[in-house]
Parts: structure tokens; sequence; C-alpha cells
């Protein structure tokens, strides 16, 4: 069978002349000009006589690789706006309609059938080129020309052309006669289309025999082009990262409303008791988004913050600082690499927060802040106060140093605290290290070090949760013991490179030393909520 005559009847059944080159297995012609390609194939493609000029879009395609379509892409205002991004190159994305599918399969069996000589010598299953590569291959040179821009399949630059067609969802119904198990799924999709992964996987695994019996095979003429929905145009994310010190005992990593409130938005009693129900109104995120935004003019709405775990909101971060990185949507301009500076001095203007080694970093850097997480080690110094000094003063710094960390492995459940927001779930976690010392002048008050397994709840370790963590230090030692002060001072993890890393003072004897209450105030606290305090704890 020759292509002279599968070309004939594709154009009888009303395919357009770039869907016949597909159809007819042609991966590498002309499809800009398909004409030509096909005089070159078939020498009498010109002279070939069909039944009745059609007028009508094309059966497959529905016009999307027609010439006219083009010319409404060409039109539309989107030019203007790519010509904001500061790049030299662009990527176009077609979402096309999802009955085109069904029709493309519809000829592609029309033809196997048909001329299934042709079908298998050619190896239609597999060489039929798709309709967005086929559209790419047939434009790409004028909307180069048109927008002054060179497409390349790795720009960071992406229009989205979105493509409609009014019959799309009626003809799409078909598929709950093609596949039942998808259409008793696709009830609790409260009448959602089905979309296109949907239509292909159930396509891929349903017979010829059924297709043809529940579709129209050639599909019918359409009476109506496809017609531009929308073409948006976005920058590929960058992301930002660096790494931060919180000093401040009132600062939250991100908003208060994400995590400290339970489902119905109320804010944890037990945490708003210890920051004595004080507003929080700012967050490490918003201080380094603000600086972003003052910086570089982005979009704050834009940005999303993620870092190497959190710190409670009573919880300094000091020492190396803790590695995080901001995703920054749709970034129209490039990023100019002499700014980082600027940016960590405007940061750093807070005396809350400060940041440093600030860069710009590769989206397949990201996979080092998260990869291995259970695996890394923090290294913590915490403020301890003894319940009966009176009984164990002098004992427990001795003891706690005595301890065996080789093998030391703790199972805590998840905290009371946070409950109402985590699973119930039991993790094993093991500390590394453990050094106490005492405190001069005070005999109920130690300074613990302690070295743990990323995700320890270091405060639960120390005051035992009420059971939940065990064993925890007062079992270790056999003596009731409690924290009111927690600093985190290191975080294993050599993330991102090293430009210029603040140089903090060695910790010392600091014990948890900070400048909005002295260690008088924070031991009188204690003590009065020793006395003030008689909360109901379920274990």
């Amino acid at each position: 069978m020759s292509a002279e005559e599968v070309y004939l009847e594709l154009k009888n059944i009303g395919c357009c002349y770039r869907c016949c080159l597909r159809l007819l297995g042609e991966k590498f012609a002309n499809y800009e000009d398909p004409e030509q390609s096909l005089k070159e194939l078939i020498p009498s493609a010109e002279e070939i006589k069909i039944k009745k000029a059609r007028r009508n879009p094309c059966v497959i395609c529905l016009g999307v690789l027609e010439s006219n379509f083009l010319d409404d892409i060409l039109n539309h205002s989107c030019w203007k706006e790519l010509q904001e991004f500061d790049s030299n190159t662009y990527k176009i994305n077609l979402n096309s309609p999802t009955n085109v599918i069904l029709r493309d399969k519809a000829v592609n069996f029309y033809i196997k059938k048909k001329f299934p000589d042709f079908y298998k010598a050619h190896d239609l299953d597999e060489s039929v080129l798709p309709i967005h590569s086929a559209f790419k291959l047939a434009f790409r040179m004028c909307l180069d020309q048109n927008c002054g821009k060179r497409y390349d399949v790795h720009s960071g630059v992406q229009l989205w052309l979105t493509i409609a067609h009014c019959n799309s969802e009626e003809e799409v119904k078909v598929i709950h006669e093609l596949d039942v198990t998808a259409c008793k799924k696709h009830k609790n999709m409260r009448g959602k289309s089905f979309g296109k992964k949907t239509i292909n996987n159930i396509l891929s695994t349903i017979s010829e025999e059924k297709f043809w019996k529940h579709v129209k095979v050639p599909p019918e003429i359409p009476s109506f082009p496809v017609q531009i929905s929308s073409i948006t145009i976005e920058g590929l994310p960058i992301f930002i990262g660096g790494r931060y010190c919180k000093y401040s005992r009132l600062l939250s990593q991100t908003p208060w409303n994400n995590e400290n409130t339970n489902g119905d938005g109320i804010v944890d009693e037990l945490e708003s008791k210890r920051t004595q129900n004080r507003v929080i109104t700012s967050c490490v995120q918003d201080i380094i988004f603000d600086g972003l935004h003052r910086t570089f003019g982005f979009d704050k709405e834009r940005m999303t913050f993620s870092a190497s775990g959190r710190e409670d909101t009573d919880v300094r971060c000091l020492g190396s600082g803790r590695p995080f990185f901001v995703k920054i949507e749709n970034v129209k301009g490039k990023v100019k690499t002499e700014l980082f500076r600027a940016l960590e001095e405007t940061i750093n203007q807070s005396t809350d927060v400060s940041v440093f080694d600030m860069q710009q970093v590769d989206k397949t850097a990201l996979k080092e802040i998260k990869c291995g997480e259970e695996l890394k080690r923090k290294t913590y110094i915490a403020l301890c106060l003894i319940k009966d000094p009176m009984k164990y003063a002098g004992e427990v710094v001795p003891k706690i140093n005595e301890v065996d960390c080789k093998n030391l492995i703790i199972q805590q459940k998840t905290p009371t605290r946070v409950i109402h927001r985590r699973t119930l779930s039991t993790r094993p976690k093991q500390i590394f290290y453990m050094k106490a010392i005492e405190i001069p002048e005070y005999r109920d008050l130690f300074q613990l070090t302690v070295i743990t397994q990323a995700g320890t709840y270091v405060k639960e370790f120390i005051h035992g949760d009420f059971g939940h963590t065990y064993p925890c230090l007062g079992n270790l030692i056999n003596t009731d013991v409690d924290i009111f002060r927690l600093d985190v001072i290191g975080i294993d993890l050599n993330w991102p490179k090293h430009i210029n890393s603040v140089q903090h003072s060695e910790m010392k004897d600091e014990y948890c030393l900070d400048t909005s209450t002295t260690i008088e105030q924070k031991h009188d606290e204690v003590l009065d909520l020793e006395k003030k305090e008689n909360i109901d704890h379920v274990s």
C-alpha cells in the first residue's frame, strides 16, 4: 500500500497537511512548509483530487496545527509581557483540548485497520509525531522572529498556551463507556473533567475492539476550531539559600498561626502560657522576606520559606546558624550576585535575626538540605532546674557526666504540647553526647550541653513529658529535672557553601543568657511558675 493512497484517505476524512505528515510517520519532515514536504514525499500530491474541498478544522488537531491558528497566537498580548523577562530564550508548553487525544487515537486505529501493511511497515504504533511536537516544529521559527528570542527547551522562561474546544467535554464522555472503573472513581471528583493523564492511561489499556465499539472512527469533521483559552508566562523559580541565627525567645520561625495553633485556629494553651500571652507579630520568615523585597524587589506573595528543621519560638538559634532557602516564583530579571551582601546588611539591621552565606543555589542542591535529615546531629545548650536541690544539689552534674552515651537510644512519643497537630507515634532517637556544668550561686541550676540525632525533642528528653520520653534525663540520674532555657548552637550540615560566615563568640559558660531576661529574673519566674501552675496532663 502506497503513501499516496494513505494520504488521499487522510485528506478525504478531513486531516490537515501537518496531521497527514504525522500519520504518514514523518518525524523529520519540514513541518514549517507541510505542502512542500508532502510534494517531496508524494510527487503526485498536488494532483490528487479530494472528494470535497474542506473548510472545516482538521478532524484530528481541530486547527491547532493550521496556519491561521498561528496568526491568533502571534496577535496575542503575551508577547509584550515576554519582553519584560531578562532572557534571550523561551520555551512554549502546549495544553490542547482532551478530545484531541481521542480523535488522534481514532484516526490512528482507522489507518491501522484500512492500511495494515503500510501501518506495520512504517511502525505507526511508535513513529507518529505527537501534536505538541509538530506544533513546535511548525511554528517555532515564526515565534522566534515575532518575539526576538530563541526557543530553548531548557529556558527558564515558559509560555503556557492553553487551548479550548467547545465540544471537548461532550466528546470525552465516551470514556465512561470505555472504562467503568474510571467512571466510578470519576464520580468522586465532583464534576471535574477527565484529565489527559487519565485518558491516556485508559486508551493504553483498552482493546481496539472496544474502542471501535464505543468511539466513532473516523471522527466526525468538526464545525468549530479551537480557541486560545489563555497564554501565561512564567519564569522558572529561583532559590536563594543561606544560614540564619535567631536571638529572640519571642520569635517563631514561620507565621504564628501555622506553628502554634490547633485545628480550630486556637493558640496552644501551654505555648501561650510560656510566652505570657504576648502576641507575636513577626517571625524569621517575615524578616527575611522583607529583606528580599527591599533588596531585589521580589513579590513576597511569590516566596516560600524552607529550612533544615525548626526551633521553638522560645528557643534561640546561635553558633553556625540554621541552613535555609527561599523559593521565589516567576522572577523576570537576573539576580545580581553583588546584591547578596547588601541583602545581608539589610536583614542584619534586625536585632532578632541575622543571616550570612546568602547566595543563589541550584534546585539540584536543595536535596542536601533534606536528604538524610534524620542522620544529622544537632548541638544544644540548656539551662536546667533541679526539682529538689536540697536533696540532690551537688550530685546531679557528676551523675550526668558519668552517663555513657555510646549507645544511648531514647523512645519519644509525640509530645503532649504538639499532639493536637501531629500524628501520635513513637520514634527512637539517639543521644550522642552530654556534658553538664554547675551554675555558680545557683545550687538548683545547671547547664547541659547535648548532641542529639536530628528530630529529637530536647525539652522532652530533659523533663520526660510525663513519661512520653523514656529514658529521659531524670530517669538516667534518678532525679527530677526541668528546663527553662534552650539554645541551638550547632547543626551538622555544611550547606550552602561558605562565603562570609559570621564569627560568633565561643559559648563558654554563658548559661543560655540573653539580653531580654537576666538569669535572676528567669530563675524567679520558674520558681513562681512552680508554685502557681497546676495543669492536668493526660499521658
